[in-house]
C-alpha cells in the first residue's frame, strides 16, 4: 500500500505498516486466512510505482508478476501493458491491488477521507456484492454482483498462500 506523493486524488492517509496490514488481516480472518505480516520491499515497490502513476498522471497496473528466477523481479519496468517505465530494481513477484479515490465517503464502519480503509473495504465488497448467501460456497452470482463478476481483488486480499504485505 502506498500514496503517491503530491496526487490529492490518491488515498491520502499515512500508510504505515499496522493500517493496510490490519485492515486485511480483519478481512483474512473472516475466511480463516493466516494473517499477514508487513515487507518492506513489497512496501518500497508499491510507493515506488505510486510515484510512477502520479508522476504520468497514469492509472494502471505494473507488470508486477515479473520474476527472474532467483527468486525477486523487476516487475516496475513496464506497465502490464508492456509499456517501458524506465524504473529500474529489484522487486518480488507480486499480486497487485490498485485504488483512487478523493473526497468524504463511508466505507464499512470508517467515515471520512477517501484513504486505505475505503480501499481495503472496497476490495472486500466484490464478495459481498458476488455472493447470495455468504455461508454457502454455492452462492455465487447475487443479482448485485457486477456483469463481469470481478472478485479478484477479494481474492488477492484473502488468498491462503500470501504471507507478506507491502
Amino acid at each position: 500500500m502506498a500514496t503517491a506523493h503530491n496526487s490529492p486524488s490518491m488515498a491520502a492517509a499515512s500508510m504505515s505498516a499496522r493500517g493496510p496490514r490490519s485492515d486485511h488481516n480483519y478481512y483474512r480472518s473472516k475466511h480463516n486466512a493466516p494473517a499477514l505480516t508487513w515487507n518492506d520491499n513489497l512496501a518500497l515497490k508499491a510507493q515506488t510505482w505510486a510515484n510512477y502513476l502520479a508522476d504520468n498522471k497514469y492509472f494502471g497496473h505494473s507488470d508486477s508478476y515479473t520474476w527472474n528466477g532467483k527468486g525477486d523481479g523487476d516487475g516496475l519496468a513496464n506497465t502490464s501493458r508492456m509499456e517501458k517505465t524506465g524504473i529500474t530494481g529489484s522487486f518480488y513477484a507480486s499480486g497487485e491491488n490498485l485504488a483512487m479515490g478523493y473526497g468524504e465517503f463511508d466505507c464499512d464502519a470508517y467515515s471520512g477521507p477517501y484513504n486505505q480503509h475505503c480501499a481495503v473495504w472496497g476490495w472486500y465488497r466484490e464478495y459481498m456484492d458476488c455472493w447470495s448467501n455468504k455461508d454457502d460456497n454455492g452462492g455465487w452470482r447475487s443479482p448485485r454482483c457486477p456483469p463481469e463478476g470481478m472478485i479478484g481483488h477479494f481474492t488477492a486480499m484473502v488468498w491462503k498462500g500470501a504471507t507478506w504485505l507491502g
